[in-house]
């Protein structure tokens, strides 16, 4: 068995390829619901202390790849820093094992995303070396991207700079050829300078734009990386045929520790698409996300509506009908099946480097 630091194989995993693996795992997912288990959360307030810690935990199978996994990660905010801007800081054990012969195979330890201030590489370094919730997330939007997008789309709206916007852009960049790259968020100096290492990465020019309005007319896609609690963009903005991708969907803690619910998009965008697809209706429903759930009980949406990325993958549920739908993915959260793949291949590149400590159990 491999015990395996985070430091041993951040980075070692290119993007493009993550991106074909997750999709392969939730086509796979889509032909055998019983692969995966939606997050589940063990929410904890602590009286007097104002403080509310989070233990996630997620299980998945990859049969094709012939391997099954569990992670438990804990968030430990501090709600009165939250309100300030900080996030939470995360910490994680991911175990691996083989379903051939049930062996555990690897553990791996350490953070699975970055503290949204502080101590953060340039954007370049975030964009190439990516470690595990951020690769696992990225490439789960990109997916349903290529799932729902138009095949001929070449421009992209993209609204956020944060620590998890180079993963997503890199990730969204590998399914479609985009030739126009246009990025929003609220501080000027930051899409600037955004834009501006990000185009190194992806070696073309990407667009600093003054508005929302900007960012989404006459974008093919438009994908929403931030951390807003209310929406970034108008649907009335939206092209025809246009594709939105959304990331959003955990809760933060308001007055008194009660849990509001956060979306990146409008009720005007949820209107327009002819359809909408999520990671998980379990999800949505159980964690009662307000891009979509919430919606539902407003009645701006039906939940009868909404299908799984996975269905659509395997081909048993239609994506886009026409080159004039608007179609949304609601990325709600990353799953065990999503992780699997990642976390195999992290595994298959330490035998090949000889890294980690090997543990006789």
């Amino acid at each position: 068995m491999l015990l395996l630091d985070h430091k041993d194989f951040e980075g070692a995993l290119d993007m493009a390829e993550a991106v074909l693996l997750v999709e392969d795992a939730h086509r796979a997912w889509g032909q055998e619901p019983n692969l995966n288990h939606p997050r589940r959360m063990l929410d904890v307030v602590h009286p007097g202390e104002n403080r509310r810690v989070r233990l996630n935990s997620f299980l998945g199978a990859w049969p094709r790849g012939g391997y099954m996994g569990a992670q438990l990660q804990m968030h430990a905010p501090v709600m009165q820093e939250q309100q300030q801007g900080l996030a939470h800081i995360a910490t994680d054990v991911y175990a691996l094992y083989s379903s051939d012969n049930g062996a555990l195979l690897a553990i791996f330890y350490g953070g699975s995303v970055r503290p949204a201030q502080g101590g953060f590489r340039g954007t370049i370094d975030l964009a190439r070396h990516p470690i595990f919730g951020e690769i696992a997330t990225a490439a789960i939007g990109a997916v349903g991207t290529k799932a729902l997008a138009r095949e001929d789309a070449s421009t992209l709206g993209f609204f956020g700079t944060g620590s998890f916007a180079p993963g997503h852009l890199l990730a969204v960049a590998s399914v479609r050829q985009f030739d126009q790259i246009k990025v929003y968020s609220k501080t000027k100096e930051h899409r600037e300078r955004f834009c501006k290492e990000m185009s190194e990465v992806l070696e073309k020019d990407i667009i600093p734009v003054n508005s929302p309005e900007d960012c989404v007319q006459g974008s093919d896609v438009v994908m929403c990386v931030t951390n807003s609690d209310k929406p970034v963009l108008s649907g009335d903005h939206l092209d025809a045929g246009a594709h939105v991708t959304s990331i959003v969907a955990s809760s933060h803690a308001g007055p008194g520790g009660v849990l509001v619910g956060r979306t990146e998009l409008d009720d005007r965008t949820l209107e327009r698409a002819s359809r909408i697809a999520v990671v998980s209706k379990d999800q949505a429903i159980t964690d009662q996300h307000a891009a979509t759930w919430g919606a539902a009980q407003r009645n701006v949406i039906s939940m009868e509506d909404i299908c799984e990325l996975g269905p659509i993958l395997a081909g048993s549920e239609p994506g886009r009908t026409s080159q004039s739908d608007i179609t949304v993915f609601h990325q709600n959260s990353r799953q065990g099946v999503s992780c699997v793949p990642i976390a195999a291949r992290y595994y298959e590149i330490a035998l090949e480097r000889g890294t980690g400590t090997v543990v006789d159990l």
